[in-house]
């Protein structure tokens, strides 16, 4: 009778050990993951120049209102940039992210936008 129960406990340490172990390794896992996301921007800057998809949020005649679009963008972790652009006669300042290497991928920026209530449109640029 009271010879297995040392035996036993000895095993539950043992697994207890091992158990741990395991649990850091995911964690340096999830640590690499993160690492990842950045990296697939930068692949999507070297796109080629016939297809280069943006997301704009919206273009403004007043630079302090784009540039509060542009952190609330920065705060979402993406890029955005401030652009003066001529319409009629007057400049506006555009806001927008990318390029994306599809039209999906900037899809998926619009919705994200959407959800956040930024305004949002998907736009191809030639160059």
């Amino acid at each position: 009778g009271p010879q297995p129960t040392p035996a036993a406990g000895n095993s539950a340490t043992m697994t207890a050990s091992t158990t741990a172990g395991a649990a850091k390794s995911p964690s340096t896992g999830s640590a690499a993951a993160k690492t990842s996301p950045p990296a697939s921007v930068a692949t999507a800057t070297t796109t080629s120049a016939a297809d280069r998809w943006f997301v704009q949020a919206g273009s403004y005649g007043d630079l302090g209102n784009a540039k509060q679009v542009e952190a609330q963008i920065k705060l979402l972790g993406l890029d955005a940039v401030v652009a003066p652009i001529a319409v009629n006669g007057r400049t506006l300042y555009r806001v927008r992210t990318g390029p994306y290497t599809n039209r999906a991928e900037a899809e998926k920026i619009r919705t994200r936008f959407s959800s956040e209530n930024l305004p949002a449109s998907v736009m191809q640029d030639a160059g």
